[in-house]
């Protein structure tokens, strides 16, 4: 009796723990793909715009008069409004120097190390070349365009809701398992009550049978 005790309550535990698996994975995958398609919608956004005053982009760079122009800077502007993440533009000449980089935040706040980046991209990454990586760990997501433009954005925001989360999911997780346990025992035993009933009437009427 109590092996077969013991395979109800591993079955019903496998199911109902495959089910909260299956739950938790489905919801961080969800929270993953959104947080992803946000970035590339953000990059693609940033860099469709970029092309409208330069052209596409197979086309040569982009010359220093353009940078300078008034209206790519009221565009600069307008994509400050939209944008609720932190992003960069980096403009760079033929010898991939900086020329200019430009924030799409609304304090205009540019980060320190962002040199540093822009050289760890161009040591690494060719032109046209789009890079998101694990946005669990990645802390910047970018675009390196043919047209002499990085456009960049940080993910440290993102990192750490995604992080979040994960240890939300986990917490409930375990604690959820506590919960199957105490399910699976009770349900085991309720199954269990109408078979040793039955069990012990049949040795009962058994033993009946037997007696003098």
């Amino acid at each position: 009796m109590k092996k077969l005790k013991n395979k109800i309550f591993w079955t019903i535990y496998i199911i109902l723990s495959c089910f909260l698996i299956t739950v938790l994975f489905i919801f961080n995958y969800q929270e993953y793909h959104q947080a992803k398609l946000g970035i590339e919608q953000n990059l693609f956004r940033i860099n469709s715009d970029r092309n409208k005053g330069g052209g596409k982009d197979n086309n040569p760079p982009i010359p220093p008069k353009i940078i300078e122009n008034a209206e790519v800077e009221k565009e600069i502007e307008s994509e400050k409004k939209f944008i609720d993440a932190t992003i960069y533009t980096v403009l760079l000449n033929n010898d991939n120097d900086i020329m200019e980089v430009i924030s799409h935040t609304e304090d205009g706040t540019i980060d320190e190390n962002i040199k540093e980046i822009v050289s760890n991209i161009l040591q690494k990454h060719s032109k046209n070349s789009t890079h998101i990586g694990n946005l669990y760990l990645e802390k910047y997501s970018y675009h390196y365009s043919n047209r002499n433009f990085i456009t960049i954005m940080d993910n440290t925001k993102i990192n750490q809701r995604l992080q979040e989360t994960l240890q939300i999911s986990i917490i409930l997780f375990l604690c959820s398992e506590g919960i199957i346990v105490v399910i699976c025992d009770r349900l085991s035993k309720w199954i269990m009550n109408p078979i040793v009933a039955s069990f012990l009437h049949l040795v009962l009427l058994l033993m009946l049978q037997y007696l003098p």
